[in-house]
């Protein structure tokens, strides 16, 4: 808004806004304080949520600001202290440093080949692909209304000893859903409970098995609201979304 005002102080109040970059260095030097793959990875999804929300500012309500993540890349070669060379969302080997929900089926470095009960990329072999059907009965349902993370952009922590969970939300499309689900499974969730013939593999729906496999995933990385974000797929609850014999981690 200060922009805006200048603008229209200058005289040009009908030039439209651009964020031509912003980001966050996943690492840096130890004087460089705040650099780290949380903080990057937090901040850049919420400030995904915020610009795709277009909430805009309080000036401008309702307004689309056109913003450029900095940066696509690390930029390994450049000079300067470390946090310049890392500000990419991806390695120069286009392996993923963080997930921000931008890309399908992304990978890290060093991370696990998973069997996924889902449908595969090419780079994964899998003798068949089970069939969704709606949900019924499962998990994600009839659970109580629960807040999203917040849209701040400013990174917080999160971690708290209180017993939660990461669910997938049936509002979510279903491509959302099985990129999701995909994603989580070949980037350190357990998804071995969702295979045919396992604990949870029924109900065998969608939301059912993007539940679990979020849920993990979520627990795993370090239980933080950003670790449950798969693209606004996904929130974190206090309800345990366990059933029958399918038990849900909670830490």
């Amino acid at each position: 808004d200060a922009v805006y005002y200048a603008m229209i102080a200058a005289g040009n109040n009908q030039v439209p806004l651009i964020v031509s970059e912003t980001g966050w260095p996943s690492a840096g030097d130890p004087n460089e304080v705040g650099s780290g793959l949380s903080n990057a990875q937090q901040y850049n999804n919420n400030l995904i949520k915020h610009v795709t929300s277009t909430v805009g500012t309080p000036y401008k309500p309702g307004m689309f600001i056109d913003t450029y993540i900095f940066a696509l890349f690390n930029e390994n070669l450049k000079p300067g202290p470390s946090s310049e060379r890392n500000f990419g969302l991806l390695y120069p080997d286009k392996s993923s440093v963080y997930n921000v929900g931008l890309f399908k089926s992304t990978s890290t470095h060093s991370s696990p080949q998973t069997t996924m009960p889902c449908k595969q990329t090419p780079a994964r072999t899998t003798s068949s692909t089970p069939s969704y059907t709606q949900p019924s009965g499962s998990p994600s349902q009839n659970r109580p209304a629960t807040s999203h993370p917040t849209d701040e952009t400013t990174p917080t922590t999160t971690t708290t000893t209180t017993p939660v969970w990461c669910v997938a939300d049936s509002q979510a499309g279903t491509a959302l859903l099985q990129q999701s689900l995909d994603y989580a499974c070949g980037n350190g969730a357990d998804c071995s409970e969702i295979q045919a013939g396992k604990r949870c593999f029924w109900p065998n729906t969608l939301v059912a098995h993007a539940s679990f496999a979020f849920n993990s995933y979520f627990q795993r990385m370090g239980r933080q609201s950003w670790n449950c974000f798969f693209d606004n797929a996904a929130f974190v609850t206090t309800t345990n979304p366990s059933y029958a014999d399918c038990t849900y981690p909670s830490n």
